[in-house]
């Protein structure tokens, strides 16, 4: 993804924040999704959703990343920031790096 003029994404739900960046994003057959085994359930339907979307079947792992892949975390330290209790329930932070 090629940001153009830094222009918030149209998303559902919409962002409550955005702070855009130059640079490229690809996602490719050796991406892999990885996540602790908590969050194990999660990474298998974002992979499912994703392929839908895609078409790449993303494997799911747990265990050390490695560039390009998608590593999903849980930062227990995010769950007091503006949003409060839906934050908590609801929430998220997308980090591209």
């Amino acid at each position: 993804m090629t940001p153009s003029n830094d222009q918030v994404p149209t998303v559902v739900p919409s962002l409550a924040e955005w702070s855009g960046r130059s640079g490229v994003v690809e996602i490719t057959v050796e991406s892999r999704i990885v996540a602790s085994s908590a969050l194990l359930t999660l990474a298998e339907q974002f992979s499912a959703d994703l392929a839908e979307m895609t078409g790449l079947n993303l494997p799911v792992i747990s265990g050390t990343s490695q560039p390009g892949d998608i590593c999903l975390v849980l930062n227990r330290a995010d769950s007091h920031l503006d949003g409060g209790e839906r934050y908590e329930k609801e929430g998220y932070k997308l980090d591209i790096s």
